[in-house]
């Protein structure tokens, strides 16, 4: 996006295996990449753009969900490592799969190296309106010391219906 070019640093695109992670939109993708990175990130230089919150921050794109919102384990790993080798100082991961703890150790490893690398690792609470607290998601629901779950809030900083939450995993609302 034109808000964000003059921010951004080579990535990788996991899921198609090439250096172009465009965001690619589809049906159940309608650019969730592209305007996540506009809240962090937007440059405010486009006519008619917005700022966002560090509107001179470093923002290297890593994709492995498709269009269509499917993606592997491995994927989200492999760009998880990606970054750690990289040198990046936080991981914005607005993603997530309800499956068993067993199932995400591998992920949690991941984030653990993230962790042991210093690294901040902010992830979506999840859209599935339960609560974190009995239900397993992740990566919310990791539990390291690096990891910040975020919940949705509305604009009257409510909880909409469809925002997971809990009190002991999930640490705030946006």
């Amino acid at each position: 996006h034109k808000s964000l070019a003059q921010n951004m640093v080579p990535g990788y695109d996991f899921a198609q295996n090439d250096n172009d992670p465009m965001d690619i939109t589809g049906a159940q993708n309608p650019g969730h990449g592209t305007h996540c990175s506009g809240i962090i990130g937007a440059t405010g230089l486009v006519d008619g753009g917005t700022i966002g919150i560090s509107p001179e921050v470093s923002i290297m794109p890593l994709r492995f969900l498709t269009e269509n919102g499917q993606g592997t384990l491995e994927g989200g790993i492999k760009a998880i490592d990606y970054a750690i080798e990289k040198g990046v100082e936080v991981i914005s991961a607005s993603w997530g799969a309800a499956i068993s703890n067993a199932e995400a150790q591998p992920l949690i490893e991941a984030i653990a190296r993230a962790e042991k690398a210093g690294i901040v690792f902010v992830v979506a609470a999840s859209n599935d309106g339960k609560n974190n607290d009995s239900f397993e998601v992740y990566p919310a629901n990791a539990g390291l010391s690096n990891t910040i779950s975020v919940a949705a809030s509305d604009s009257a900083d409510a909880k909409p219906s469809w925002s997971n939450f809990g009190k002991s995993k999930v640490q705030l609302a946006a």
